[in-house]
């Protein structure tokens, strides 16, 4: 995992499993959710700035009884999000209580193995 980062930043290695399920990967939280991230997985590294956006979002979607107040659909609409290219399913999950249901696509097994964790 990395980011733009002074030269001096410490580093943490993470150790590259074979698999989905090997160890080798880091948690990461992101609107109150705690997201697992391998190495090869997609996360936002902004995420203060992301919470902000997908909060927004969810609003705009939301059902009509979700826990967001539903401003944004018809009484009788029921949403489906299909979140392309998920990664580890920040959209996807961040959104969930607003839709009727998520689907998250993505062809990066370890990347759907973390998004189901």
């Amino acid at each position: 995992l990395s980011n733009a980062a002074p030269p001096d930043a410490k580093m943490i290695p993470l150790l590259e499993g074979s698999g989905p399920d090997d160890q080798g990967y880091i948690h990461e939280s992101l609107c109150e959710l705690r997201f697992r991230v391998h190495p090869s997985a997609f996360f936002q590294v902004n995420t203060a700035a992301c919470c902000v956006l997908y909060k927004l979002v969810a609003g705009w979607v939301a059902e009509p009884d979700s826990p967001s107040g539903g401003a944004g659909q018809p009484s009788g609409i029921k949403t489906l999000l299909l979140d392309v290219c998920c990664g580890t399913g920040t959209i996807g999950l961040t959104m969930a209580n607003s839709v009727n249901k998520v689907i998250g696509v993505d062809i990066v097994e370890s990347a759907i193995a973390d998004a189901r964790h």
